[in-house]
C-alpha cells in the first residue's frame, strides 16, 4: 500500500493539504480548488518513488519498476480522474495527454532535436508531453544539461510538482544514468507555476520546439480577439498566442479539439494560423482518450520568416488551408 492509497482513505476534512488549516479553523478552499489540490496525494506518491531512486538508484529501479513505469505512463491521467472531479477538470480544461498520444505527437519531431534544443510546454500539466522530448535529449546530452533545456508552465502548482517528479523519474530510470542522482542538480528551474498567456514572449524566447495540449474549456474571447466574439474554445486562443510568439524556425506540435479544424466558427482563426506559420502536417487523431468524448487532431507547424511576397493561392500545398473549404486539408487518420 502506497502513501497515496493510505492518504486517500483518511478523513477528507484535511485532504486539501493546507498546513494548519484544520487546526486553525481556516475555511477550506473552494470546491474546485480543493479538488485540484487533492492531486497532491499522487504527487506525494511520485516523490516517494523519486526518493527511492535517489538513495539507492539501481536496486530501486528494479524493485519499483512497475510503479515507475506506471508513473511515466498512464498513472498521472488515472490519478487525475480518481482525485479530481469531472466537473472541476472540465472547468479548468485539465485533461492530461496519454503517453501513447504524446509519443505519436513527438514522432515527426524527434529527428529535428539536437543537443542544443530548447523544449517548451506552455500548458505542461503533469509533464506528459515533455517526457518524450527529455528522453530524446538524454540520448544527445547529459542529464544535468537536459534538465535545463526544458521549460513549462501551468496555473496549477500541484501539476507542476507532478511534472517535475515525473521528469526526475525519467532521468533517474534512464539506462544511460549509471551514477547516483544528485537531487539539487535536477530542479528543472524553468518548470514553474504561472500563466503562460501572460509570459509567452519570455517563455518562448530561444525555444526550438514547442509542445502543446492547451485547455479545451469555453472562455469569453478578449476584446482584442480578431477572429471571434463571445464564447470560444480556450485552445484556439492559447494556440494563437503561442504561435504569434514562436521564434523564427521553431517547430510546434499541438493537440487540439477537432472543432478548431473543421468548425465554421473557427475559419478566421485557421486563416490567422495559416498566415502566421507554415503548416507542415495536420493529422486527425480520433478520441483524445478512452475516457474523454472529444475528438482531436495534431497540428504540426514551423514559424516562418516574414514573407515579402504573397504566395499565390494556387501554390498553397495540401497541408495548408484549402481555398475551397474553411477547414484544414485532411490527412489519413491514425491507425495505431
Amino acid at each position: 500500500e502506497t502513501s497515496c492509497d493510505r492518504r486517500a482513505s483518511e478523513e477528507k476534512t484535511c485532504a486539501w493539504l493546507v498546513p494548519g488549516a484544520c487546526a486553525a479553523n481556516v475555511p477550506p478552499p473552494a470546491r474546485g480548488e480543493r479538488s485540484m489540490m487533492e492531486y497532491q496525494l499522487y504527487v506525494e506518491h511520485l516523490n516517494e518513488l523519486v526518493e527511492g531512486l535517489v538513495h539507492d538508484h539501481r536496486s530501486a529501479v528494479t524493485s519499483d519498476a512497475k510503479a515507475v513505469q506506471a508513473a511515466l505512463d498512464g498513472g498521472a491521467p488515472a490519478a487525475l480522474r480518481r482525485l479530481v472531479t469531472i466537473e472541476d477538470r472540465r472547468d479548468a480544461g485539465a485533461f492530461f495527454t496519454s503517453s501513447t498520444l504524446a509519443d505519436l505527437a513527438w514522432a515527426p519531431l524527434l529527428p529535428t532535436l539536437d543537443h542544443d534544443s530548447i523544449i517548451v510546454d506552455p500548458a505542461c500539466g503533469a509533464g506528459s508531453l515533455l517526457i518524450p522530448g527529455l528522453r530524446a535529449l538524454l540520448r544527445r546530452t547529459d542529464p544535468w544539461r537536459a534538465a535545463n533545456q526544458l521549460r513549462g508552465r501551468d496555473l496549477v502548482g500541484t501539476f507542476v510538482d507532478a511534472a517535475r517528479a515525473r521528469l526526475t523519474l525519467t532521468i533517474a530510470s534512464s539506462e544511460l544514468l549509471s551514477e547516483r542522482l544528485c537531487p539539487s542538480a535536477l530542479r528543472f528551474p524553468e518548470l514553474q507555476q504561472g500563466d503562460a498567456l501572460k509570459q509567452m514572449a519570455s517563455l518562448l524566447d530561444g525555444a526550438t520546439h514547442i509542445v502543446l495540449n492547451p485547455p479545451y474549456n469555453p472562455i469569453i474571447a478578449p476584446r482584442n480577439c480578431t477572429w471571434a466574439a463571445g464564447k470560444v474554445n480556450h485552445a484556439a486562443l492559447f494556440t494563437e498566442v503561442t504561435v504569434s510568439h514562436m521564434p523564427t524556425d521553431s517547430r510546434l506540435v499541438a493537440i487540439l479539439p477537432e472543432v478548431l479544424r473543421s468548425g465554421p466558427r473557427y475559419a478566421k482563426w485557421r486563416e490567422i494560423i495559416r498566415r502566421t506559420a507554415d503548416i507542415d502536417q495536420v493529422v486527425p487523431s480520433g478520441a483524445f482518450d478512452a475516457q474523454t468524448d472529444v475528438d482531436v487532431f495534431r497540428l504540426y507547424l514551423t514559424k516562418h520568416r516574414p514573407r515579402r511576397v504573397a504566395i499565390p493561392r494556387e501554390t498553397v500545398t495540401a497541408t495548408h488551408l484549402s481555398s475551397e473549404s474553411d477547414s484544414y486539408s485532411r490527412t489519413s487518420p491514425d491507425t495505431e
